[in-house]
This record gives C-alpha cells, sequence and structure tokens, in this order.
C-alpha cells in the first residue's frame, strides 16, 4: 500500500484501518462538498471513505493548493447534525458559495440541476421540504406537474 510505502502509516495502522482490503484495493471515498469564497477560499466537505491518515492529506492539499489547514473531524453517528449545519451554514441564505461538487454515488446523475430547478421554482426553505417528499417518496423531479404534496 502506497501509504505504507510513503511512511504516513505503519504496519499496526495498516492491520487496524486496512484488514479487509487487499494490497494493491484503492481505497473508497465519497465526499459532497461546498467552495465559498470565505477567506481566500473555503472549502467544506463531508466524507465517507476509508481511513486516510490526516498527515498525507494535508501534505497533498499543500502541494495542490499551498494551503496547510486540513481540518478533519470525525462524524460518526452524527451525519443529521452535520446535514443541518450544512444546509444553515452553506446552502440557506449564503451569498460566497462558488460550488457544490460531489461524487456520483451518493446521489443520480443529475442530481445537481434538478435541486437547482426546485429551488428556483421554490425558493431554498420550501425547496428542502418538497425535495425531502420527492426522495423519501422516490420521486424523481418532473418540472411539468409539481405538487406541493408536503402541505
Amino acid at each position: 500500500m502506497r501509504l505504507y510505502q510513503l511512511k504516513y502509516i505503519d504496519l499496526d495502522g495498516l492491520k487496524k484501518f486496512y484488514r479487509e482490503k487487499l494490497i494493491n484495493e484503492p481505497l473508497t471515498f465519497e465526499y459532497i462538498e461546498v467552495e465559498t469564497r470565505e477567506g481566500y477560499g473555503v472549502i467544506h466537505a463531508a466524507c465517507s471513505s476509508d481511513y486516510i491518515p490526516q498527515k498525507w492529506l494535508s501534505d497533498t492539499w499543500n502541494k495542490l493548493h499551498r494551503a496547510w489547514n486540513v481540518d478533519i473531524r470525525l462524524i460518526n453517528g452524527k451525519e443529521e447534525k452535520l446535514a443541518n449545519y450544512v444546509l444553515n451554514q452553506y446552502i440557506v441564505n449564503q451569498d460566497a458559495i462558488v460550488n457544490y461538487s460531489l461524487s456520483r454515488s451518493w446521489v443520480y446523475r443529475g442530481f445537481i440541476r434538478d435541486w437547482k430547478a426546485v429551488v428556483k421554482e421554490f425558493g431554498v426553505k420550501l425547496g428542502i421540504l418538497e425535495w425531502n417528499h420527492r426522495m423519501e417518496h422516490h420521486i424523481r423531479p418532473d418540472y411539468q406537474t409539481v405538487v406541493l404534496s408536503w402541505q
């Protein structure tokens, strides 16, 4: 494993974090991120992944962006709190957003286009309610027949 070869993890770490993985099997990494114009530009991201050493992330981020600050926190079991935080801080009433992006396996292809259409039609707060209803009932957005069925 490359992380071991580059001395970002020792043998005990390999056994602890990657015991189920084959030696050349890629790590899993699923994410959603919001890039903002805060400060010199900030990326707020949530990910679900295999263990990735903080030192490797910081070193790699510094090489790519000349930015040293990588703050990582475990959110295990606190997903609802995280979702509320992201919605309140980076979606509702946020005018500094530069970009959203996410890995494809979390949502279907075209999700961002559909979400933006719902927000354009209903606004963010009502759009969240409509979106949640559609996702709960597995209704793919169809903007010819929109029904506010959550009222």
